[in-house]
């Protein structure tokens, strides 16, 4: 099950206890842990120890607009920009092998490979099914090792001939190597193994320079074949060490034209890795398109390029891209999900796929991370659950609207079935009226009763102007009056707009209840619960999923001014935690949009 807070991840794993359901932390996720450990882990989108591309920013972000609508634009066009160029890559492949490559070559990339030459969208399933029907991974591994001896060979005669070169190179290696941060113009990687030519000396300088020499004939041979200028960088650097002492220039023609070759044959072979490992790098392409920048990305984005920063939707943008193209490969061999297929990559996802998938609170997710979430569910099965309330979204990216959801099923790409449940919380009739009256989203279910049956039925109380000094006089009143009226202390909870608001109410309040040895407890950063026999100051944000017999809310009006977008959200689920008492303060007045309910208020108190 995956929960958006670790708060409320407590609480469903108190919840699954007390019903002998094993919650474990393995079965019980947020999505923030699950973020992290899929960007590190499988999918390499996150820096780690020794992979990964991006530095995760989880606090701001270079997308002009965050809500799950635009998210979801957002992916479809990476996707679709994404797969277009993958699969380009693959069909100019193709077309110079058909143009230059031996006969047996082109009999292997026929029939296979005839999807490519309809035109328009292709998908990760067809090109699965070529390659399992080809022998194109046989004939690169062939191809790379006669390039691989072929380059020792040189290498070592090389040496052979001019024995006081890799000595000089040893002498010269920190101005050859350069700047550490300085790479060498991109080539494509054709698989050689740069290990050292035949030589007895194994200090390190000396097996680096010849790793180096082997790179330098290398980029030559290739660029020779190409009809390229000499590389650049340290390559470049050591080529003009070498001066006339290179092998043939014929030599490195041949071996140029094998490596290009080589390097077309494998760009095919490679195709389903490029099509989930690459999505990071063609992000980072994605992202200085001028297209995607005018539409999603704020004028700084070109910061966030430079730094290899990503913000968290974009995390689950290349998230959901990958997931689904690794789903769509191994669904072209549905072998693969039983056994093992030659992909390691590919068993590293599916290391991560879960028979059941469960989510709660889910209009608090994007409707990209649902879709991600579906895309762990084990492919065999699908079998994917979510709950939640469009009245209770208390987050700018989660799910707004049915329609979201039909579009979630275009994600997942396939019908998920909405059933509404129409019970409601467990509260007094009153505040069931209340609740009745905020709601934002009217679904139409008509709401039964909750068949919660308490002697009290009474009415929310609102006190204005209310702060400072007076506000604790009135939360100590209020809450003395509950403890009179029940004939003990229940549980209740006081809740305010902002982490930095809980000390200095708790210590306000805390005196004025200490007389009756009523403890009051500050529970920041939404990690722990608190006991039932404190009052409880939590920030609203944290609360989902919790229920007190009185919820006093403080300061509504600062709320409201502070997040409009949300407000409304916030105050429903603050109003929804309560069974009996409901207490709403504002520093000046009701805010303007809740006029409408003022009169559910009443201003007396419960001491009568």
């Amino acid at each position: 099950m995956f929960s958006p807070t670790e708060l409320l991840k407590q609480y469903l794993r108190d919840a699954f206890t007390r019903e002998g359901v094993p919650a474990t932390p393995e079965n019980l996720r947020t999505g923030q842990k699950q973020r992290l450990e899929l960007g590190r882990g499988p999918l390499r989108i996150l820096r780690a120890q020794s992979s990964g591309r991006f530095l995760l920013d989880e606090h701001t972000t270079p997308l002009t607009d965050r809500s799950s609508p635009t998210v979801i634009e957002l992916q479809a066009a990476f996707e679709a920009f994404f797969n277009d160029g993958v699969f380009d890559r693959g069909r100019q492949s193709l077309e110079h092998l058909r143009a230059h490559a031996n006969e047996p070559l082109k009999l292997l990339l026929g029939a296979p490979f005839g999807f490519f030459d309809r035109g328009g969208t292709l998908s990760p399933r067809e090109l699965a099914g070529a390659l399992d029907q080809s022998d194109l991974h046989a004939e690169l591994q062939r191809l790379q090792k006669e390039n691989r001896d072929e380059l020792r060979r040189m290498g070592n005669r090389l040496v052979r001939q001019h024995p006081a070169l890799l000595d000089e190179m040893v002498d010269a290696l920190p101005q050859l190597l350069g700047d550490a941060s300085e790479g060498d113009e991109p080539e494509d990687d054709d698989g050689i193994d740069e290990a050292a030519p035949d030589t007895t000396d194994s200090e390190n300088a000396r097996v680096k320079c010849a790793q180096l020499l082997l790179s330098v004939i290398r980029g030559r041979s290739r660029s020779l074949a190409m009809q390229r200028g000499a590389p650049r960088g340290r390559l470049g650097r050591a080529l003009e060490m070498m001066g006339t002492r290179l092998p043939p220039t014929e030599q490195m023609q041949a071996l140029g034209a094998r490596l290009v070759t080589t390097g077309h044959v494998r760009t095919l072979a490679q195709l389903p890795r490029t099509l989930v490992m690459g999505a990071p790098v063609w992000f980072d392409r994605f992202r200085r398109t001028k297209a995607p920048q005018e539409r999603f990305f704020t004028s700084d984005v070109d910061s966030w390029i430079d730094r290899k920063r990503v913000s968290v939707d974009e995390v689950d943008v290349m998230t959901l891209t990958m997931l689904r193209n690794a789903r769509l490969l191994l669904e072209a061999n549905r072998g693969h999900l039983v056994e093992r297929s030659r992909y390691d990559w590919l068993e590293s996802i599916k290391d991560f796929y879960l028979p059941q998938v469960f989510v709660d609170e889910a209009t608090d997710f994007s409707a990209v991370q649902l879709a991600c979430t579906i895309e762990l569910s084990d492919p065999r099965l699908r079998s994917w659950f979510a709950c939640g309330d469009l009245n209770q979204r208390i987050t700018i990216e989660g799910v707004r609207s049915r329609p979201e959801f039909d579009r979630l099923s275009e994600l997942a790409g396939r019908p998920i079935a909405m059933r509404g449940v129409n019970r409601a919380y467990r509260q007094s009739k009153i505040l069931q009226e209340l609740a009745s009256a905020l709601t934002v989203d009217d679904l139409g279910l008509g709401l039964e009763d909750s068949g919660f049956e308490e002697a009290a039925d009474l009415p929310p109380q609102l006190a204005e102007d209310c702060r400072g000094a007076n506000l604790g006089a009135w939360l100590a009143s209020r809450i003395t009056e509950v403890e009179k009226r029940t004939g003990y202390l229940p549980s209740i909870a006081v809740f305010v707009h902002d982490e930095g608001e809980i000390d200095s109410l708790v210590a306000e309040l805390g005196p004025r209840l200490a007389g009756n040895n009523i403890p009051v407890a500050g529970l920041k950063d939404g990690r722990a619960v608190g006991d039932v026999s404190e009052v409880r100051v939590f920030d609203v944000r944290h609360v989902k999923g919790l229920e007190f017999e009185a919820v006093f809310y403080v300061g509504i009006d600062r709320l409201a001014n502070r997040l409009p977008e949300l407000f409304d959200r916030y105050f429903f689920v603050g109003i929804s935690r309560a069974a009996t008492y409901l207490g709403v303060t504002c520093e000046g007045a009701l805010p303007q949009n809740l006029e409408t309910i003022r009169s559910h208020f009443e201003t007396g108190g419960w001491a009568n």
